[in-house]
């Protein structure tokens, strides 16, 4: 009984009540939604937005490292700014979502030779972070999808600097077409920063399980979920045409 289950692991965890509750509310849906019977999709996200997903990640305790590369890669694209003042830095964010990165790298956005490109494949997402990122007046929204040519959806190729992206480019078909479609963004010498899960969790794929996109690849490096490890990632990207690939850390360290 899974009731049982979560009512003996919640008291034991509290700092992960929210991020329980959900995997709970999740489970309860499984046979409508393999059934047919509701859209899997609204179970994740029931009121139609992602308001629930956001307080899920806001009320759970801190359990991984993707804020402190967040905060990392602002240090680096800062410095970056400050040492090409002379020219506009045009940055490319893939898959921005709830804004979680954006956020991370805000004090980035402040700088006056940037250019920033928020994109997501869904509208909703890019109108909610036109808002939520309304002081930021070098920003730019628009929708894009990794799985499609950059030139079909109105960005030129080699116009960008940087691309950036948060736990987004695995959720395609075919990762290596992926990478080479974000590899023909970049400018001669630009720069490309991948934050990205590397392990799988049996509760990842219970929850995000349920959305279509989860299940969308087709390729064969990949078997039972979408998530690359490190070795993956490196194979790939260096069979895209990337060069000097390097991975913080060396090894699937959560």
């Amino acid at each position: 009984d899974n009731t049982a289950l979560h009512n003996d692991i919640q008291p034991q965890h509290p700092e992960f009540s929210s991020m329980i509750g959900f995997l709970q509310h999740c489970v309860q849906h499984y046979k409508q939604a393999l059934q047919g019977e509701i859209e899997a999709i609204s179970v994740l996200y029931p009121t139609g937005g992602s308001e629930s997903l956001a307080k899920v990640v806001a009320d759970t305790a801190e359990h991984t490292h993707h804020r402190v590369y967040g905060l990392l890669l602002n240090k680096i694209l800062t410095n970056f700014a400050e040492k090409n003042t002379g020219r506009t830095i045009r940055v490319l964010e893939i898959g921005g979502g709830n804004g979680i990165l954006t956020n991370w790298i805000r004090p980035f956005l402040q700088c006056d030779n940037v250019e920033y490109w928020f994109t997501d494949l869904g509208r909703s997402l890019v109108v909610d972070a036109e808002k939520k990122f309304s002081d930021c007046t070098n920003m730019h929204f628009a929708c894009y999808d990794a799985n499609l040519a950059p030139q079909e959806q109105g960005f030129q190729p080699h116009s960008f600097d940087i691309v950036i992206e948060l736990d987004a480019v695995h959720a395609t078909e075919n990762i290596a077409h992926t990478m080479s479609q974000v590899r023909n963004l970049l400018k001669p010498n630009g720069l490309i920063y991948l934050l990205e899960s590397t392990q799988t969790e049996r509760w990842t794929n219970m929850v995000y399980g349920l959305a279509a996109g989860w299940w969308y690849f087709t390729d064969s490096i990949r078997t039972d979920c979408p998530l690359l490890n490190v070795d993956q990632w490196h194979k790939v990207l260096t069979g895209s045409g990337y060069q000097n690939v390097t991975t913080l850390p060396s090894d699937d360290t959560p």
